[in-house]
């Protein structure tokens, strides 16, 4: 065993700086065993001068994450995620300072059922926002405060198609239609022997029938949009546990301004979170349900009316002097022996459209809590 004893007899300030330099400047325990020693009594001491020992003390408060260990105490260096006390001061990772100074953190584990520790990472508007740093890869990503108005609804038909029409003559044996002696349909181009002498006649208006209408919807429905958009990023830095945290826990990089300064956990559904320490609730929706439409459009068909000139004449075979008589439901007296129809006037009935109406609406579905850490 070597003994540094007379060295502390050689200079008074030397000895301060040999005996305190592992003592006092190290937190306790040599900074670089390097260049310690112990001495008779099994206490620490550096065999340096004392200005070394001062710089041993600088380099203690260094952190290198990635560091390869340079002899027993790493340099000086703190690794703050390999489980030991690299830097020699009996702190391991989160409990010792350096690495708190330089954002570690202690995250209590995720409780039955959550899944973490994960960074929540926010923005406005619908992008989901980029993870990175420590919590690279995003574990879910959703949307929160939406938003979809009501669809716009229209409704119109064109002119009635398809229809047919009927025009009935009532033939009478009196001069004042009272007396009904036969009935003819039209249409045109018939020719009918009605008696002799003076009798009557009644053309009945025409009606239409079998006409069809074809409805033209539209509808608009305005895009959904979110107010916030979420990513929890999961966490992809090395980490140990316990780290110089509790049972349990594990020592890991704060998340940072960028995304919150504790970690979270996370959940698939809309659940109350667990409690201390994750308090703070987020509900992000990574799904929409959409059921926004219009009302049946529909046309009402209203049928037109359709007629035709009737032609008496004075002899058989439609031959003779003639009279004109349009079918207008009105009572004409004539001197004759025949009738005949021509072409009938189809006036086309009207698709009248109904009234439509917004139903539905927009909402969030496909719930994510995350809860976060004060």
């Amino acid at each position: 065993m070597r003994h540094v004893v007379a060295l502390l007899f050689v200079a008074p300030l030397g000895v301060v700086f040999a005996a305190q330099g592992c003592a006092d400047f190290s937190s306790g325990q040599c900074t670089d065993k390097a260049l310690c020693d112990l001495n008779d009594a099994g206490m620490p001491v550096d065999v340096t001068s004392g200005m070394d020992a001062v710089i041993d003390v600088i380099v203690d408060t260094v952190v290198v994450p990635d560091a390869v260990p340079d002899g027993d105490c790493n340099g000086g260096a703190e690794n703050c995620s390999n489980g030991i006390d690299d830097n020699c001061n009996g702190l391991i990772d989160c409990a010792d300072p350096v690495c708190q100074a330089a954002g570690y953190v202690c995250a209590a584990p995720p409780p039955m059922g959550w899944s973490g520790p994960v960074a929540l990472a926010s923005a406005t508007g619908g992008v989901i926002p980029a993870c990175g740093g420590a919590y690279a890869t995003a574990a879910a990503t959703g949307h929160g405060g939406i938003t979809g108005g009501a669809a716009t609804c229209g409704c119109s038909c064109g002119n009635a198609t398809g229809e047919g029409c009927e025009v009935t003559v009532n033939y009478y044996t009196d001069t004042g239609c009272g007396v009904y002696n036969q009935n003819d349909g039209l249409p045109a181009a018939f020719c009918v022997n009605v008696g002799s002498g003076n009798e009557s006649v009644k053309g009945v208006p025409g009606v239409a029938y079998g006409g069809t209408c074809t409805p033209n919807p539209t509808k608009s429905v305005p895009p959904i949009a979110w107010s916030n958009s979420y990513a929890a990023c999961g966490y992809d830095a090395p980490t140990d546990i316990p780290g110089g945290c509790a049972v349990g826990e594990q020592c890991v990089q704060s998340p940072g301004s960028a995304f919150g300064p504790k970690p979270c956990i996370y959940q698939t559904g809309d659940i109350a979170c667990p409690g201390t320490p994750y308090t703070v609730q987020t509900i992000m929706y990574t799904s929409d349900s959409d059921t926004r439409d219009c009302t049946t459009c529909t046309c009402n068909y209203d049928p037109g009316s359709c007629s035709a000139p009737l032609t008496i004449y004075t002899a058989a075979s439609c031959t003779g002097s003639s009279l004109g008589i349009s079918t207008d439901n009105s009572c004409h007296t004539f001197d004759g022996f025949s009738a005949i129809a021509g072409t009938i006037t189809d006036i086309a009935g009207t698709c009248p459209a109904n009234s439509v109406s917004a139903t539905g609406s927009v909402s969030a579905t496909g719930p994510v809590t995350v809860c976060c850490s004060l």
